[in-house]
């Protein structure tokens, strides 16, 4: 089957935000007065970007992955959902999605394997050949 979208972790897996540079450095700008950053993939389009909010459900609950699926009209089979931690593949599992689990991110292949990862990738590329 072709997949016909994927959705992104963004903590360890589109971003590496263990040292929190960005908003180190935006805390310091705005100290001196200066303008800050946004610290965001600026040159990518996606269709729509779901995240906690205070009403909802937090992973593994797989209703945020759900939404970004009924709001897309397309049915859950046809994500790929990358991620980096157990929670991300037990999300990706529960919504009836392809859980891919991201070697570079914060856990290992054994927690991405054992929490439903069915394909792990070392490089972002690699994901290009799962679609």
């Amino acid at each position: 089957m072709r997949y016909q979208a994927v959705i992104f972790d963004l903590d360890g897996t589109l971003l590496d935000t263990l040292a929190d540079l960005a908003a180190s450095m935006n805390h310091v700008l705005a100290r001196f007065g200066l303008p800050t950053h946004a610290v965001l993939l600026s040159d990518w389009q996606f269709e729509l970007v779901v995240g906690v909010r205070p009403e909802g459900p937090i992973k593994p609950d797989p209703a945020g992955a759900l939404e970004i699926a009924a709001a897309l009209k397309l049915p859950p089979s046809a994500f790929l959902y990358l991620g980096d931690t157990s929670t991300d593949m037990q999300t990706a599992t529960a919504a009836g999605m392809f859980a891919v689990g991201a070697l570079w991110g914060f856990r290992t292949a054994q927690e991405l394997t054992s929490n439903g990862a069915r394909v792990l990738i070392a490089r972002p590329p690699e994901l290009l050949d799962l679609l």
